[in-house]
């Protein structure tokens, strides 16, 4: 019997083990690839482990782990809650958060769950671990952030906020609180409406709906108003998402008012650059920050490239030429106040040497360091040099055969050669001149005049161009030169001296001069001519004599208040002479008849605008003065005659010409009424101003006589 009882225990413990085998197989299956961290504790020892649980414990495979006692894995601190929690008499173990300890001992935090591992008669429990350290990092690092964040909001000098999409402030700082005058507590919760004026308020709504819509970050720079003033403000919006939808926009905005100001002054910095720079025929660039942010037209030609923009941030020693640049730094720097001339060689974009001749001078711009640099493009000049040093002896038997007189001077100015030709234009001959200098040939006044206009010449070493001067000739006579010349430098590039060309231009400047006084004499006459006109349709109307001499005095005096030029002046002179020359086709009878005007007479006198343009049309009388002979009759509201022009479609000199020809007739006596008077006239303007006439030649008519002081002259 004894033996029957061994051998039934002996199958009993086979049954288990086989079951326990089984039962490891079927975890083995299970755990192998699982990402999680398993282990089987059984009698408070681990048994069975998976890969992950391995690594997760820093073992080099689970047979490591196999044996140890359960409870060692936690980290102390850990071990009595596992104890409660973890048990395998528990039929459920709820998700708990506790730290192991890795076989180095270092800790990591886990988050565990355990259930009673499934074997007849073994008294087991699967732990399954899964690593939060990263999730525990993250969510330390988002409280440690937010604490930032606040730190960094509540410090900023930036307007920081969040609205939602009610249109309400969820969010402000201290500097957003402070620029609408109120405590963060007394903004939040408020909507954009009630913290702003309406202007301002509709601004901001278009960026922030466009925010609300395509929910991505967007800038926007517009100028708005605050109750603690105006200022323009750069914004980023970026939309705060729950899953897909946009719940409300975080906003940063930065007063950009001094920026925007050092915008403007710049543009109109750069403005005025290229206005003086766009025409100049001078290579002209200028250096920020050792890059080119200016050039001009002749700036890309010299240079070689195709449009000033290529030109644009290069770095501006570069395009000198590496022999040049030591003393380009030395010479040409934005601090120094007087940057004397200078010749350099710079290089064209497609490395082309060049010589030049390099001026610079402080670029003035309200707070921007600059220097604008001129360059004259001196390559002929050194050839004409290099040749000219070369074929002395063919120059001079040129020189000999030239109509014009040659000479050359020193340093010092004085003669040191003359060619043949001095003895036809002055009489002396070429060795008379030796050691004499050009001045004193010339009488006191011209000497001095000329003496201080050509040493600013040769100070800076340049070549000159058409200098009239007046010289005595040797029989007493006066003989006017017109003089050209340029620096001469030996071989080594030191100043030596000018060379040039004096051509005697007596009788070609006595006939300018008759020319100018004969274009004088005709002027005179057409003055004339005009005057005369005048004179005759005044002769046919007796009472209005002087009525288009006054009318043009007004008229000048309205124009030139209105700031129009002086040729558009002259036009409106001309014109007002003769703004009623068309009257001499309107019988005499009926511009002095004393009562009023029947319907087919007036219609006779309404024709003298039409017969006046045709007058001058005819006359070949040059543009606009026929229109305003036609048109200054015509009124703004259409109402004139002869066409019923209305304000825009006429002239202004003719507007003028309606202004003075009203208060010019209403001041004066009329044979079928007495004179009015200025303030009549004046009123009548008033009124008419906008309607019938013009407002701002209006006002400016009135400004004449009531704060000026103008007065009709009586002659």
């Amino acid at each position: 019997m004894g033996s029957l009882r061994t051998n039934s225990d002996i199958t009993e413990r086979k049954r288990a083990e086989q079951e326990l085998a089984e039962s490891e197989a079927r975890f083995r299956a299970l755990a192998e690839s699982s990402p999680l961290a398993i282990f089987v504790s059984r009698d408070k020892k681990v048994v069975l482990a998976n890969p992950a649980c391995a690594k997760l414990f820093g073992a080099p495979s689970p047979e490591n782990l196999i044996g140890k006692t359960a409870l060692d894995l936690f980290d102390p601190a850990s071990r009595s809650l596992v104890r409660e929690r973890i048990r395998v008499d528990s039929e459920e173990v709820p998700l708990v958060e506790v730290r192991i300890l890795r076989l180095d001992g270092t800790p990591v935090d886990v988050e565990a769950t355990a259930s009673p591992f499934l074997g007849q008669g073994v008294k087991a429990i699967q732990v399954l671990l899964r690593d939060i350290t990263e999730r525990k990092q993250a969510e330390e690092g988002l409280a440690e952030s937010e604490a930032r964040y606040r730190l960094l909001t509540e410090s900023s000098q930036d307007l920081i906020f969040i609205i939602d999409r009610d249109d309400r402030v969820r969010y402000v700082n201290s500097a957003a609180a402070q620029a609408l005058r109120r405590s963060p507590g007394d903004v939040v919760g408020r909507s954009r409406t009630e913290l702003f004026d309406a202007e301002t308020s509709a601004a901001m709504g278009l960026s922030l709906d466009r925010a609300f819509e395509s929910g991505e970050s967007m800038h926007a720079e517009s100028e708005l108003t605050y109750p603690s003033g105006s200022a323009w403000i750069a914004t980023m919006l970026v939309p705060i998402k729950d899953n897909d939808n946009v719940t409300a926009v975080f906003g940063v905005s930065r007063d950009i008012t001094e920026r925007k100001r050092a915008e403007q002054e710049l543009a109109e910095s750069e403005a005025r650059f290229r206005a003086l720079a766009e025409s100049s025929p001078l290579a002209i660039f200028v250096n920020r920050n050792d890059k080119v942010f200016l050039a001009n037209p002749a700036c890309a030609k010299l240079f070689g490239a195709s449009s000033p923009e290529d030109l644009l941030g290069k770095t501006a020693l570069d395009l000198f030429d590496p022999a040049s640049r030591s003393l380009v730094r030395e010479r040409i720097r934005v601090d120094s106040e007087e940057v004397p001339l200078v010749e350099v060689r710079i290089l064209r974009l497609d490395g082309t040497p060049v010589d030049v001749e390099a001026t610079a001078s402080p670029f003035l711009d309200q707070g921007v360091k600059a220097i604008q640099v001129l360059l004259r493009n001196i390559t002929e000049r050194k050839r004409a040099e290099e040749a000219l040093h070369e074929s002395e002896k063919r120059y001079r038997t040129l020189v000999e055969s030239a109509h014009d007189w040659v000479w050359e001077v020193g340093e010092r100015g004085v003669y040191t050669f003359a060619s043949q030709q001095v003895f036809d234009i002055l009489g002396y001959r070429p060795d008379e001149l030796l050691g004499k200098t050009p001045f004193e040939l010339m009488p006191p006044d011209e000497a001095q005049r000329v003496g201080a206009q050509f040493a600013a010449i040769a100070e800076k070493r340049e070549a000159f161009r058409n200098l009239v001067n007046v010289n005595g000739h040797k029989d007493g006579r006066l003989v006017i030169l017109e003089t050209n010349g340029v620096p001469i430098f030996d071989v080594s590039g030191d100043f030596c001296g000018y060379r040039g060309t004096d051509r005697d231009i007596t009788e070609r400047t006595r006939a300018e001069e008759l020319a100018a006084r004969q274009a004088e004499r005709i002027k005179q006459t057409l003055t004339s001519v005009v005057d005369v006109t005048s004179n005759i349709v005044e002769l046919r109307d007796p009472y209005t004599a002087g009525h288009q001499r006054r009318v043009t005095e007004l008229a000048v005096k309205i124009a030139e208040s209105l700031g129009l030029s002086g040729h558009e002046i002259d036009d409106i002179r001309v014109a007002g002479l003769l703004h009623d020359m068309g009257k001499a086709g309107v019988p005499t009878e009926i511009l002095s008849k004393p009562g009023q005007l029947s319907p087919v007479e007036f219609e006779l006198v309404k024709g003298h605008g039409e017969a006046g343009y045709r007058l001058a049309v005819s006359a070949q009388m040059a543009e606009p003065v026929a229109q305003m002979i036609h048109q200054h009759h015509e009124r703004c509201d259409g109402s004139g005659y002869p066409q019923g022009l209305t304000g825009d479609q006429t002239l202004l000199g003719a507007k003028v010409l309606a202004v003075a020809d009203v208060v010019e007739a209403m001041t004066s006596y009329r044979p079928y009424r007495p004179a009015l008077g200025i303030e009549a006239a004046l009123a009548e303007i008033e009124r008419g101003s906008g309607r019938l006439y013009d407002a701002w030649v209006a006002e400016a008519c009135i400004r004449l006589f009531n704060e000026d002081g103008f007065e009709f002259s009586k002659q």
